[in-house]
């Protein structure tokens, strides 16, 4: 056979009813290597672990209707070749006959969309007796769950998923506005999913932090709301803006900016401690005041000296954990809790250090670096996650 001469993807079709005047065509994206191997495993996020219970399988009320897609005409065959299989994709017509009325009664989109005077998609409907409806955005598996869910399938229904498909259908519910056909459901497969434990970092979790902030979002859930904007505010390195990830979810710009607020100002509070430590060891005032408050130009010249010494390390140690001169806003490749670290562990130097000893050596800096603890730890302290309901009232 030739090299190239891949089997073209056949149409995936399942039918939700079988006088369903709506046929919804959706696309899988698949790599060579899945459509040859239909039994190889599917990845997900952080190594979610599949089961017949997990995915919507592909006898769920299908037929085969016959090939109809070609490969990708972009891609280059000897660059295919040299990249594995895995690197080609066919684009998979996935159709799904289903009901108007099921569709219009869950969501108030599709009621728009359908309604005989609004759209092209209700005015073919209702002068023809039916119509097909494109969406080429939508994952296929994702809309499979929710239109069992719609027309009344639930043995259908997974009892689990994985956190890439919760994503997915939070993408479903939150575009079509159909949270309350899914709320029984999603209260099971979040309560599943959340007890192998929700992220603390950010760094190596990113995907998965993303995942559940927009789940808890579309679904209302407090409690993972919180700690998941926690986590962005003190543990992101950047603006959230980067592209690296699989799948980015929508989440809405509004809550973006409030995190991406928070976390800055978390990040000024932090640099302020230093950079008003500075201010006052580069001040006329004595901050090693001399004994007495002598005039005697000995222990004003060791005062200068203590201070001095003081002052350049304070300088030498932000220099060399990035903050010296004092980075400006958004603060790309800064972390909140690596910053916080990093400051309590400068290595701070008085010249009267070495004339203290034993008692005293805890207080060494003259109690400054007591100070830059304390503070710190007050920063951390007060440094939360958002509350959903307040969240809300923005109207966002």
């Amino acid at each position: 056979m030739d090299t190239f001469s891949w089997h073209r993807p056949d149409i995936e079709s399942h039918i939700f009813d079988p006088c369903g005047d709506v046929l919804l065509k959706l696309t899988r994206h698949c790599e060579k290597e899945e459509i040859n191997e239909p039994d190889s495993e599917s990845s997900s996020i952080a190594g979610d672990e599949e089961d017949p219970d997990t995915f919507p399988g592909s006898d769920n009320v299908s037929t085969q209707e016959g090939p109809t897609m070609d490969l990708d005409q972009n891609n280059n065959d000897a660059t295919a070749l040299d990249a594995g299989y895995s690197a080609v994709l066919l684009n998979q017509p996935v159709h799904m006959r289903v009901s108007s009325r099921h569709l219009m009664l869950a969501s108030p989109v599709f009621a728009a969309m359908l309604d005989r005077n609004k759209f092209k998609e209700g005015v073919t409907l209702h002068s023809e007796g039916s119509v097909d409806i494109e969406l080429p955005d939508d994952d296929p598996d994702a809309f499979i769950v929710l239109l069992n869910l719609v027309h009344g399938h639930t043995r259908m229904v997974p009892r689990k998923t994985t956190l890439f498909i919760l994503t997915q259908i939070a993408v479903l519910i939150n575009k079509y506005h159909m949270l309350e056909v899914a709320e029984f459901f999603s209260d099971m497969w979040i309560r599943r999913l959340s007890k192998r434990g929700l992220p603390d970092r950010y760094d190596g979790y990113r995907q998965e932090v993303m995942s559940w902030l927009f789940i808890s979002w579309v679904f209302e859930k407090p409690k993972i709301f919180k700690p998941m904007t926690m986590v962005l505010i003190q543990r992101a390195p950047h603006t959230l803006l980067e592209n690296d990830l699989d799948f980015d979810p929508p989440i809405p710009d509004t809550l973006l900016d409030v995190i991406k607020e928070r976390r800055m100002e978390a990040i000024d509070s932090l640099l302020s401690v230093v950079d008003t430590l500075t201010n006052k060891y580069i001040s006329s005032e004595f901050q090693c005041p001399p004994v007495d408050n002598t005039t005697d130009p000995v222990e004003l010249a060791y005062s200068l000296a203590c201070d001095s010494m003081f002052l350049g390390s304070l300088i030498k140690a932000s220099a060399r954990i990035g903050i010296y001169p004092m980075p400006d806003r958004p603060f790309n490749g800064i972390a909140f809790d690596t910053l916080a670290q990093q400051v309590r562990d400068m290595d701070l130097k008085s010249k009267c250090d070495g004339n203290l000893k034993g008692y005293y050596m805890k207080h060494a800096c003259h109690g400054v670096r007591d100070h830059i603890i304390e503070s710190v730890q007050a920063l951390e302290n007060g440094i939360g996650g958002l509350d959903l309901k307040d969240f809300k009232k923005l109207g966002s």
